[in-house]
């Protein structure tokens, strides 16, 4: 699986959004510090917006590497998560230290607990993509074994 890497090195925007493959199957968020809701609120609506309606199931990368702090008022996004909540999604990958994230995991599925099965916390990009790729292979197989 080819992936572009441009999640290693973020530039001037605090939150990127793009596809990470040519296939259109793995979207990339990545944070960067300073960021503010509007930042986060915008990210989110730009995602959503590339992706709710594709007829396939996409796969989601948070990568939290350079981002150290959250926002004043953070969990007031949590509502607006419940209302961008996507059915498409078959897995999201928090990236990132795992210490962190594992805390915030815990906060994300006691709110929107249909999230709970379709989070996974990893610590560098490479083992999300192996994640991504593990999950797609079993996928196929089980696709497979019901014809």
């Amino acid at each position: 699986m080819k992936v572009s890497y441009w999640l290693r090195k973020v530039e001037k925007l605090p939150i990127q959004v793009k596809w990470l493959d040519s296939e259109k199957r793995i979207i990339g968020y990545a944070f960067a510090d300073p960021v503010s809701l509007e930042d986060i609120y915008e990210a989110l609506q730009n995602g959503y917006d590339i992706s709710a309606d594709l007829p396939y199931r996409i796969y989601i990368v948070y990568d939290f590497r350079n981002f150290r702090s959250l926002p004043p008022n953070i969990f007031s996004t949590l509502s607006y998560l419940r209302t961008i909540s996507q059915d498409n999604v078959e897995l999201r990958l928090l990236v990132g230290p795992s210490m962190m994230l594992a805390s915030l995991l815990r906060i994300l599925s006691g709110v929107i607990p249909q999230l709970k099965d379709s989070l996974k916390v990893v610590e560098t990009l490479d083992e999300a993509m192996l994640c991504i790729r593990d999950h797609m292979d079993a996928a196929a197989t089980s696709d497979y074994q019901q014809y």
